[in-house]
């Protein structure tokens, strides 16, 4: 069996704060919350809000994961990957 060649899921922690409803429209923003080298590779953090039409949150979710063989260059906020090319 073969690993993945870049992203591992890590950890997801979902919170629910309002019941979705049927039919409801949800709209959902993402955003970068954290990113590290670790030893394997890049950890990352993205939290993603979703909310009603009337903008109140319904759920919060984070996911954490890591680029295998990625290179976070801190200075110039990019995440190079084992190909040595930057990719985020």
């Amino acid at each position: 069996m073969r690993a993945a060649p870049f992203g591992v899921h890590a950890e997801t922690d979902l919170r629910v704060f309002k019941p979705f409803r049927l039919g409801e429209a949800i709209t959902t923003q993402g955003r970068l919350v954290a990113r590290r080298q670790i030893v394997p590779g890049v950890y990352s953090v993205d939290r993603y809000r979703m909310t009603n039409g009337d903008g109140q949150l319904v759920a919060e979710l984070d996911y954490n994961g890591i680029i295998r063989g990625g290179d976070y260059v801190k200075d110039q906020s990019r995440l190079c990957c084992s190909l040595r090319r930057c990719c985020l």
